[in-house]
This record gives structure tokens, C-alpha cells and sequence, in this order.
């Protein structure tokens, strides 16, 4: 498991690329990039401050990511992104059973593909009145690598999302 920040990681995942030789060339074109991506999120937040929420749900009920234990999370929020904070306490996740789901906020839901889709989100009834949900403010939250060009593409499609996105939770 990889921990701390997100931009630390990046960082020690290029600088270990170079140490094994990867072309010098193609390094600074992925720095780039990821520099362009980080610029397109940060306007993106500051044009539509918007509380994102990333989760994962199941049969068990619904646990939302702390953003400042994920490290790519933690690197977005860096950016300016505005995480929804989970109340339960823990580790990494705050975990919410189905009967108390409802509280689960924010905007915009990231949702982890390997549990429930939003389909079957909104057949649970603690959760089916959620505003993101409603208003179609959900999309799937991938892990990606923590190189240059994964989080770039990461970042361009967040940056995306939140500037389609409107308020809807209060």
C-alpha cells in the first residue's frame, strides 16, 4: 500500500523512473502534462467550488474515503478540490450502515466500480433522495497509478466533472 501525498508519490514514481532510464524526453513531456492537468483542476475548483465525495458501496452500506488518507485524494485536495468528511471515526474510511447512509453528502459522488452502481444506488432508499445521485452527479472513481500521466488523465477528467457539476447538496 502506498501512503502520504499523492504529489510525494508522483514525485519518488518519476524520479525512480529516471534512476532506471527511462527516456528523458518522455519524462518531461509526462511532467508536462501532469503540471497542465494540475492547472486545468485548480481552475476548475476555483470557478465551481463543489464538495466531492468518494466512495464505495455495498450490501453492507456505504464507506466514504477520508481524502487524507488516499493519496491521490489527498493530492487533488491539495489542488483545492473540497472533500465531503465522513463522520464515523477510523481509518481511511468512514463507514456508514444503510440506515444511516443518508448522511453521506456532497455534490459530487465518485463511485467505486467493484460495488454497487448508481442504478442500484438508487434503489436504496436511505440513499435514493441524495442530491448527487438525483441530479446525475455521479461518476466512477478509478484508482489509477501514481505516475505523471495517470494522474494527469485522473485530474483532466475530475476538472471535467466539476465544471459540468452544479451545488445541490446543502
Amino acid at each position: 500500500m502506498i501512503g502520504g501525498d499523492g504529489a510525494d508519490v508522483v514525485d519518488r514514481t518519476t524520479k525512480l523512473a529516471v534512476a532506471l532510464g527511462a527516456d528523458s524526453g518522455t519524462v518531461a513531456k509526462a511532467k508536462a502534462h501532469h503540471e497542465d492537468a494540475s492547472a486545468k483542476l485548480k481552475k476548475a475548483v476555483a470557478a465551481n467550488p463543489v464538495t466531492v465525495t468518494a466512495l464505495y458501496a455495498d450490501g453492507d452500506g456505504v464507506t466514504v474515503a477520508k481524502n487524507q488518507d488516499d493519496p491521490a485524494l489527498r493530492l487533488y485536495a491539495g489542488l483545492g478540490v473540497k472533500y465531503f468528511a465522513p463522520e464515523p471515526a477510523g481509518y481511511y474510511w468512514g463507514k456508514y450502515s444503510w440506515e444511516n447512509a443518508g448522511q453521506v453528502g456532497g455534490d459530487v459522488w465518485l463511485l467505486e466500480q467493484s460495488g454497487y452502481d448508481a442504478a442500484r444506488l438508487k434503489r436504496q432508499p436511505t440513499v435514493a433522495g441524495s442530491p448527487a445521485l438525483t441530479s446525475g452527479q455521479v461518476h466512477p472513481w478509478v484508482s489509477a497509478a501514481l505516475d505523471c500521466t495517470s494522474q494527469a488523465g485522473c485530474m483532466e477528467q475530475l476538472a471535467g466533472w466539476i465544471t459540468a457539476s452544479k451545488t445541490v447538496a446543502s
